[in-house]
């Protein structure tokens, strides 16, 4: 049957004990199955004793963490750990990702990067369009790509040196563009072109 004391509040032994409010001032165990309510993200069924809204509470599928009464994050079957009050990484700790998973971030804007810095939001990677993405920097789009073309808007100071490989003569390209391109001449020797919009080509130099 097991020992109960109503003075001193003590029981054991028993298979299944239901208690009203439990408080803990020390260390225990559970060995079997210890069953917390549900609770609210305002009233969390697991909570500290000085701050009554902040803790665990549960609802179908759902583990979440509340602070201060208001949703920071959750695990959920399907969806995995949401983090809806951001996610910081500090004190120089990696982020890692198992083979094959994904990072999904908002498309975001020129001004409002889905991908940006602390402290400068305008500055980063976001999503034009489907298929389309765009670096920007102060707010206004530097370089945008899609899977076949890279685009940039800005003045371009080469360091070093710029390579082009020999490639078969492109087509013409859209109004108001040039393009330079380097192919074999028909005599083995290298030649780089600049080929109009007209579709006019003009040899620029030719390997001696």
């Amino acid at each position: 049957m097991g020992y109960a004391s109503g003075a001193r509040g003590y029981q054991s032994g028993f298979a299944s004990l239901t208690v009203t409010t439990l408080s803990v001032s020390g260390t225990s165990t559970f060995t079997g199955v210890l069953t917390v309510p549900d609770g609210s993200e305002s009233a969390p069924g697991i909570r500290s004793t000085s701050a009554a809204n902040t803790g665990l509470y549960f609802t179908s599928n759902t583990v979440a963490a509340t602070t201060g009464g208001l949703l920071q994050a959750y695990v959920q079957t399907g969806s995995g750990l949401v983090a809806t009050a951001g996610l910081s990484v500090i004190n120089g700790t990696d982020l890692n990702m198992s083979t094959g998973g994904q990072i999904f971030i908002d498309a975001g804007s020129a001004t409002d990067c889905g991908l940006a810095f602390i402290g400068d939001s305008n500055t980063g990677l976001y999503r034009i369009s489907a298929d389309l993405w765009a670096l920007a920097g102060g707010g206004a789009a530097s370089i945008y790509g899609s899977g076949s073309q890279v685009v940039s808007n800005l003045n371009h100071r080469f360091e070093s040196y710029l390579e082009l490989p020999q490639i078969a003569e492109p087509a013409a390209p859209s109004a108001g563009i040039t393009r330079i391109y380097a192919v074999d001449n028909g005599a083995s020797k290298t030649q780089a072109r600049a080929r109009f919009d007209s579709g006019a080509a003009q040899a620029v130099a030719t390997e001696p």
